[in-house]
């Protein structure tokens, strides 16, 4: 019992480690947005994610959630296949309506949420990333319901890496502003999409 115990405290360390990664571009480019981010343009960073936010909320259905119950139970491992292979496209459709829907409406939402249309090619590309978050989240829980805490640490590592080193890139050194932090955020998440749907 100790074992398993001990097991668990050690698992959940290491993944609690890799959420913390996995969201710590945020605070670890605080120092520098203000540095290259009017203040006007951090706002409109902030709205655009709590935007993006909201939408995967309503339109995502959590389907990652459910993956744990119906994974644990599979009694074989083709069973197990077909729990992630099945959430996963079920993800990518929930997702894609909500992509569809806020690129349709992006006019109307600029309007709303900025008092101004300028911003709707901004919120249709940004956008994208809530069409390619199945593909980072899902695998994501595919791992963790392997029990592979250090894989999971380690592609958690990997996203950061990408997400810092394209912020840095497009909002430093090219000096793109919104425009930087929204490649920046489809970018890597095209990638990690990538490597963690071919993994799984």
């Amino acid at each position: 019992m100790s074992v398993d115990k001990n097991k668990l405290v050690s698992h959940t360390s290491i993944y609690m480690l890799g959420g913390i990664l996995r969201r710590g571009e945020s605070l670890i480019m605080l120092p520098i947005y203000p540095r290259y981010l009017p203040p006007a343009d951090y706002g409109v960073v902030e709205l655009l994610s709590m935007l993006l936010d909201i939408a995967t909320i309503i339109f995502s259905a959590r389907v990652g959630g459910a993956i744990f119950r119906y994974y644990c139970t599979a009694e074989s491992d083709t069973n197990k296949n077909t729990v992630i292979s099945s959430s996963l496209l079920l993800a990518i459709l929930m997702n894609g309506l909500g992509t569809v829907f806020v690129i349709a409406f992006s006019t109307q939402l600029s309007i709303a949420i900025f008092s101004d249309p300028a911003y709707s090619s901004l919120i249709a590309l940004f956008a994208v990333t809530m069409l390619l978050t199945p593909l980072t989240e899902i695998p994501l829980v595919h791992i963790r319901a392997q029990q592979k805490p250090w894989l999971y640490l380690f592609f958690s590592t990997v996203r950061l890496v990408l997400q810092l080193s394209f912020n840095i890139y497009f909002v430093v050194m090219l000096d793109m502003h919104v425009l930087g932090v929204v490649y920046s955020a489809v970018i890597s998440t095209l990638i990690m999409g990538i490597i963690l749907t071919g993994y799984s």
